[in-house]
């Protein structure tokens, strides 16, 4: 998407399926897609209705004068990332306008406070995700996977080491 120039703007964990036979998340959805230089979508009314507000980073809920770029989309990764991994979404409210509010301006619990088991690199990395700046998450996907598999790889490895037989 963001190769081609598009943002998704609107990514929620009903928009992923997952394909039985591979394993593979695959995009069914993304009601407010656009091209990076197109206007937002101004009907904020939508926004409320939709499940993509549990998501929304701040720049995308059109309260924050912020440019809305393809960072926005790794909030709303980091935001599903975090619910994978917490069991729970990173803002629980009651209603729309305190759920925006928590986006703008609240930091979510320590993922490592609610899923002691994931590595505490890869819950910084996802916490980075979840930055209200846009210019202190990362620059593109391809950095935060880049990033991510290296210290998914480092925890693997030292898994190994750990386990592995001692030699008398």
């Amino acid at each position: 998407f963001h190769r081609c120039g598009l943002i998704l703007a609107g990514l929620s964990a009903y928009s992923l399926l997952r394909d039985t036979k591979d394993g593979r998340l695959v995009l069914t959805d993304a009601p407010f897609a656009r091209p990076l230089d197109a206007q937002p979508n101004a009907d904020h009314a939508l926004w409320l209705r939709s499940p993509c507000l549990a998501y929304a980073a701040p720049e995308i809920i059109g309260r924050a004068p912020l440019e809305v770029d393809c960072r926005a989309d790794l909030y709303s990764l980091g935001s599903l990332l975090y619910q994978l991994l917490a069991n729970r979404a990173p803002f629980e409210a009651a209603d729309p306008s305190e759920l925006i509010q928590c986006h703008l301006a609240k930091s979510p619990r320590s993922l490592l406070e609610l899923a002691p088991s994931v590595p505490q690199a890869v819950a910084q990395l996802v916490m980075r995700l979840l930055a209200k700046s846009p210019d202190a998450r990362f620059e593109s996907v391809a950095a935060f996977e880049y990033d991510m598999l290296r210290e998914l790889d480092r925890a693997t490895n030292a898994g190994d080491r750990e386990r592995a037989p001692v030699a008398d």
